[in-house]
Parts: C-alpha cells; structure tokens; sequence
C-alpha cells in the first residue's frame, strides 16, 4: 500500500509539472484563452457559450441553422458539462461566465486523469511503482488525442479508455453489479461526450466478454452476465439515444456520410515517427509524409519496438506449433490486445477497402463514426501499455536490463515531450472580441448602432453550409469567425450553419 501511495503521488506530481510546464500560459488567464481562435474550436466555444447564454432546451440550440436548429449533440458544445452548468444557473448557482475557463480545464486536468488511470492500470498489473508512474505520465503525454485540443474538444478528453480499461480489470476480479453500474455510467458519460468513445468502448466489451466465456468464468446459460452486459452496454446506449432523441425531429440525417475512405489511418502514420527530428532519414527513403492530419496515431518508437518483438515472438510459437494467439499468460491481456488490433485494423479501412465496401449497407447508425483512423487510439494505449508491462519485467534481470529499462522511459518521454511540444503553443490564443464584454472595441461599435430586437436572425456572408455530409459550401473571409462573434454579442441565432449531420431537406 505505501508503494501504491507513493506511486499514485509521484504520477500526480509529474501530471501536474507537465501541465505547468507546458501549458502553463494558458492556466494564467485560463477563462479568456481559446484554444483555436477559429474553424471547429471557436465553433464549440460558441456553441457551448450560447446554449448556455440564449437557449431555452436544454438538449436543443439555435446557434446555427436558423430557423431549425439543431440537438445539442450535433453543435460540439459539450452538453454532458455545458447542461450542468445550465442546470444550476436554473436553481441560481450561476458559473456561466466561467465557462470557457470550466470547458479549458476539464480538457487539460483529463492529461493528467489519464495518466492516474494508466498507472491504476500498471499497479494492477504489479509494475513497480516509480516505473508505472513515469510510464504513465509518457504515455498521456504522447497520446494523440492531444492533438485534439486545438478543435476536437470533445474527442481530447484522454481519460476513459484507460478509465474502462482499468474499470475491467477490477470487474473481471470482483464481478459485482456495483462495479457494472460504474461501468455503465462511464460508459454514459463517456457516449454522451462523443459518440466515437462509444464505439471505442465496444471492442472492449466484445473482446472482453468473449474472453469472460471462453474462460468459462461464467456460463452462456446463466443469466447473470446479461444483467451485467445490460448495466455495463446496453443500458446506457438506451439513455443515450433517449436523450439524443428527446428532441429530435430530424429524420433525413444522411446515411452515408463523406469521408469513411478519407479520414482513415496507415501503417506508416502509426507505427513510423513522421516528421519527429530524429527521422529525417525517412524522407531520404522515399516514405510519404503528406496525410492526412486525422491519420497520424504514431505509437512511439518504444512501443513500436515491442511490436517488432511480438511479431518476432508470435512468429517463432507459429513454428513450435504453440498458441500463436496467446500475447501474454494473462487471458484478460490477450483480450485486450485483440480488441485494440480489431480497432487498429478498422482504423485502416479494413475490411472496407478490401473490396467489401458493400458491407456499409449493413452497418446503420455505425456508418456515422466517419473517421475511422481515430479507432487506432484505442491500439495507442493497449500497446504502449502492454509493451511497458513486459519492459518492467527485466528490471529484475540485472544491471545491463535495467539499462535498458531507464533508456525506455527516456525515449518515451522524449516522444512524449516533441508530441505535447508541437501542440502546446498553438494553444494560447485570444478573441479580443469576446474579450470586450464593455463593447468599447473598435470592432465592437456595431453593436450599440444595432436595435437587435429588430431581427431575427444573423445572416453569414459569404453563406456557408458544412454539415449535411453530402452538399456544402465552405466558409470564406472569416464569415464563420464573424458570424459566431456576432451570435453571441447580439443572442441571435445565425442562419449559416458549421454542424455536423445536418438534415438533408434542410440544407
């Protein structure tokens, strides 16, 4: 327990001196920094300040598309922390104007959740404590939803795959319904932030009860574990499309969405250091670099060097005719390393682009996790995990192993630092017009000019409509950054719209 305590302080310690280090500009004036002063990010900035400022629902919100609307799940404004924030202001416990600064630093504190969670992880599996303590603060450091923090606020929460992953592996020792219903709320919470951690989730599960049952942990026969499968999945699936649907009355959302084959990760933006300092080499070699942004999940070159090994190691079970399947004498570990590659091989399109595309016919409501190459996150983490598990295991093999241990930690936090480096700075951003609550701005000055009661609506030109997934037109001459601005100083809605699965008839 004194390790556990130790290792659990030292992990929160290092979290936290990673947060000052590098993002520590933004915690100075935390309620007045955007993260992107533009595009996807100021949009759900927007979105989440006018639903809180202007709207009436609480899962409806008219800051675009007028006069339609949209569900708050389509307009990116984090409604599972927006809502209770709502709630409150309701009942007179008003944090309203500390929204944007709540938005910031539930997305920055989720780094250092995640790397409490991933060494959760690491003592479940008996790696000594300073070792899991550093790998864990590497691995958050090197995640590639970090990356997210410039648009995708909702996708840059870092803590709830090795949240549920952690949350497993106390169930599969305690299956209890106490620890199902935990579960099943952070699967919820989890859904209701971005539906791809849902799907994420569900490769988990599979893999994981597939192992329950060939383990014979339980019988298919009981009825037990539907109970816990119900509280853990399929409950909160329900509530989640109770709520996404409790205003809904859109039915002509598209069916096939742009961009399955586009927004898709490689080989190489996975398991090869593009564009790192250290792999200029690449270039000399001919390797393309130019992906799309979306694709990049690099695992880092520790990681990537345990996966040489386990191929290595499969390929040699494969000619003693032993279980080539079997990663690790931990079944639950097995488990989970064919769940992240089940995820990792759907990150490349596969089965897709192997001639089956067919098979999207089939597929509903999945077919709107459009970008699949954010399914190889869910490898980040299980390989990184799993590859440091097994390094920490030579610290016991002498002096030339723990070597190379120490090495291993090194060059994690080494990737960690030139990931978190490149993403930190473009960060601490300002819009100097939300800025102005006085209006005494230049650019300000047409708001007292205005009688705003004398409209209904903000219209964007040029017009733009991105959204619908089948027809659009792009925003131009910052009418977006604008027209958001001007949402939000006059409290009307705007007519263009920058959403997602917008209704087709509608567009």
């Amino acid at each position: 327990m004194e390790d556990f305590r130790k290792g659990l302080i030292l992990t929160l310690a290092l979290g936290c001196a990673i947060l000052f280090m590098f993002f520590g500009p933004l915690l100075k004036d935390i309620n007045r920094v955007y993260f992107s002063p533009s595009g996807d990010g100021l949009k759900s900035y927007a979105s989440s300040v006018y639903h809180l400022q202007t709207d009436t629902s609480i899962f409806h919100s008219y800051v675009q598309n007028y006069p339609y609307g949209e569900m708050v799940f389509f307009t990116d404004c984090q409604p599972m922390i927006v809502n209770p924030v709502k709630i409150l202001a309701n009942i007179g416990i008003d944090f309203r104007p500390w929204i944007v600064g709540i938005l910031n630093s539930f997305m920055l504190i989720s780094i250092v959740l995640a790397a409490i969670f991933i060494f959760l992880i690491f003592h479940e599996l008996k790696v000594k404590w300073w070792f899991a303590a550093i790998a864990s603060v590497g691995i958050a450091m090197l995640s590639p939803q970090i990356g997210r923090l410039g648009g995708h606020f909702a996708l840059s929460h870092l803590m709830w795959l090795p949240m549920l992953i952690w949350m497993l592996m106390k169930f599969d020792q305690k299956k209890t319904y106490w620890l199902s219903a935990i579960i099943g709320f952070i699967t919820f919470f989890a859904a209701g932030m971005q539906m791809y951690f849902f799907a994420l989730f569900g490769f988990l599960f599979l893999f994981y009860w597939g192992y329950v049952f060939l383990s014979r942990q339980m019988k298919f026969k009981e009825y037990k574990w539907l109970i816990h499968l119900f509280l853990q999945l399929i409950l909160p699936l329900i509530l989640v499309q109770i709520i996404s649907n409790y205003s809904n009355t859109v039915t002509d959302r598209t069916t096939h969405p742009w961009g399955l084959f586009t927004f898709r990760a490689y080989p190489a933006t996975i398991f090869l250091p593009l564009h790192k300092p250290y792999s200029e080499f690449l270039k000399t070699i001919g390797v393309k670099h130019d992906y799309e942004w979306e694709a990049f999940a690099f695992i880092g070159m520790v990681a990537l060097s345990g996966v040489c090994v386990g191929i290595y190691q499969m390929v040699q079970r494969i000619k003693q005719k032993k279980l080539w399947w079997k990663f690790s004498d931990n079944l639950l570990l097995t488990s989970f390393i064919w769940a992240s590659i089940a995820s990792l091989l759907l990150s490349f399109s596969i089965p897709f682009n192997l001639g089956l595309t067919f098979l999207l016919d089939y597929l509903g409501p999945i077919q709107q996790l459009r970008a699949l190459s954010r399914f190889s996150w869910l490898f980040f983490y299980i390989i990184n995990i799993m590859v440091f598990y097994g390094i920490s295991q030579l610290l016991v093999k002498g002096a030339r192993f723990k070597i190379l241990t120490i090495f291993a930690l090194g060059f994690l936090i080494y990737d960690g630092y030139l990931n978190v480096k490149v993403y930190a700075p473009r960060l601490n951003n300002r819009v100097e017009e939300l800025d102005d609550t006085a209006n005494s701005m230049p650019e300000n000055a047409w708001i007292s000019a205005v009688n705003v009661s004398d409209y209904q609506a903000v219209l964007p030109i040029p017009y733009f409509h991105v959204g619908s997934e089948n027809v659009w037109l792009d925003s131009k001459c910052e009418s977006l950054r604008q027209s958001l601005i001007v949402s939000l100083k006059s409290g009307l809605p705007s007519m263009g719209v920058f959403l997602s699965r917008t209704s087709i008839s509608q567009t």
